[in-house]
């Protein structure tokens, strides 16, 4: 098992070599599980993330996520994509992800932190101090939450 001493947080480049690991990774854990096709996990706003990866000693990501910072609402980041490799789940790469990109969402001025949860995720979101805000909705297939965090 992973501990956090054997890995490292970065943010990332789009088009780099740990950005393609960041896409696989995300397309492995979040899209094939629904029958999406490969390249679903790349979005239009893709270069304009901040793309924060969890990397081992041997240069492997092991989680991932992205923020975008949301044109219509200033001061507003969407996390999404937040995914880590099954072979390292229960080790905190989650919680850890998530902690560094809302480090990295105050340090460019965000004042809170919007995500679409999956309803089985539910209990990670709210460990991590996210309120549900509305209505369940689906979003690619599935039942999810819109989710808020003050920074």
């Amino acid at each position: 098992m992973l501990d956090h001493a054997s890995v490292s947080l970065r943010l990332i480049q789009p088009d780099s070599l740990l950005h393609r690991q960041e896409l696989q990774l995300r397309y492995k854990v979040l899209r094939e599980p629904l029958g999406m096709p490969e390249g679903s996990e790349w979005f239009p706003f893709e270069r304009d993330c901040l793309h924060g990866v969890v990397v081992d000693q041997k240069g492997v990501v092991q989680g991932c996520s992205m923020m975008y910072p949301l044109p219509e609402k200033p001061g507003v980041g969407r996390l999404l994509q937040v995914a880590v490799r099954e072979d390292a789940r229960g080790a905190g790469i989650g919680r850890m992800v998530v902690q560094y990109m809302e480090e990295q969402g105050r340090e460019v001025g965000l004042e809170s932190i919007l995500v679409h949860a999956r309803e089985v995720a539910l209990g990670f979101w709210l460990a991590m101090g996210y309120a549900i805000k509305g209505e369940p909705f689906v979003e690619v297939g599935i039942t999810h939450y819109e989710m808020v965090k003050p920074l």
